[in-house]
């Protein structure tokens, strides 16, 4: 029901009615009835949690939930594409969370992780590959940090660096 729904996606951010009623302007009163079920939402009420959520009225109002049991060969292909069932391979937990986080984000915050996810998946990028890189990006910069460092100070200096004995 929608008061169901409404009430976890406010849990879901840590979220007080109180605190969402100030963020959205609505009654505290209005919210509480609304999460009982014991009163429907307004228009612009629905707009205003839609809105705060990231999601659409038709997804409030729907009976629609993220299902962990959803095959995933029914979302994607190899290449990205929606297909059909052919196997019985499932979302696992982290991939669940993905979409439960996207779903929760507001057009802001999908944006975001739609660009980083692009990113990621672009580039390859891996934890080990980020600070390998800026350990490299670094060196040069730490062993010329002191401006009245001679030449064979410098050299001193990216030796011991580049010398993981000394690490």
């Amino acid at each position: 029901m929608l008061g169901d729904k409404i009430k976890d996606l406010r849990k879901s951010m840590n979220l007080t009615q109180e605190q969402l009623c100030q963020k959205i302007g609505i009654a505290q009163s209005t919210l509480g009835m609304i999460e009982s079920n014991k009163r429907e939402a307004g228009k612009k009420t629905l707009l205003k949690l839609a809105d705060f959520f990231g999601v659409t009225v038709d997804f409030l109002l729907s009976n629609k939930i993220i299902d962990t049991n959803i095959n995933i060969d029914t979302i994607f292909s190899g290449s990205g594409t929606l297909v059909s069932s052919t196997e019985n391979n499932k979302l696992s937990k982290e991939e669940v969370k993905l979409l439960e986080n996207y779903n929760k984000s507001n057009n802001e915050g999908k944006k975001m992780i739609i660009s980083y996810s692009d990113y990621v998946s672009k580039n390859h990028v891996s934890v080990e590959t980020e600070i390998s890189a800026s350990i490299d990006n670094s060196m040069p910069i730490a062993a010329h940090a002191n401006e009245k460092a001679t030449e064979e100070d410098i050299k001193h200096d990216m030796d011991i660096m580049n010398d993981d004995s000394q690490w």
